[in-house]
């Protein structure tokens, strides 16, 4: 199974390192791999390389052509778990992809949405693949807390 990568997992060995220098997880986010090659020790490995871990893909979604869609784009594999119905439990930590309440993205590790611009007269209906490329407006990711 393909993961994603997760920052909000960082090994408490480089969360120190980090703290040590003066940098903060969010600070290390946003720089990428300048953030770790300020650091004493970590040398030339990319943020990447050393503090991310893997987080599985689930999506969420009843309509065949846009999984078709994903995985033509790449953004999920055969072995990724496909529910039309998803509950806190199938999401937890997780990325997501598909539509969801915001209550249910809360719980979530990071949520990718494939928005749909999808005409009046034909809502509804299962759309084919060739629809579903005809009306991707867009593919974002969001991550998504209750405050």
């Amino acid at each position: 199974m393909k993961k994603d990568l997760n920052l909000t997992t960082t090994p408490t060995a480089l969360a120190k390192a980090l703290a040590r220098a003066g940098v903060t997880i969010e600070q290390a986010r946003s720089m990428g791999e300048a953030a770790f090659l300020s650091v004493p020790g970590l040398g030339r490995k990319t943020w990447r390389d050393v503090c991310e871990v893997p987080v599985e893909r689930v999506v969420i979604t009843r309509h065949r052509a846009l999984v078709e869609y994903l995985r033509e784009r790449g953004l999920v594999g055969a072995d990724d778990r496909v529910i039309e119905h998803a509950i806190v439990e199938d999401v937890r930590g997780k990325h997501a992809i598909g539509v969801m309440p915001l209550w249910l993205a809360a719980e979530t590790w990071r949520v990718t949405e494939v928005t749909l611009r999808v005409p009046p007269e034909i809502r509804g209906r299962e759309l084919t693949l060739e629809e579903v490329r005809q009306f991707v407006a867009g593919i974002s990711t969001y991550e998504v807390r209750r405050v």
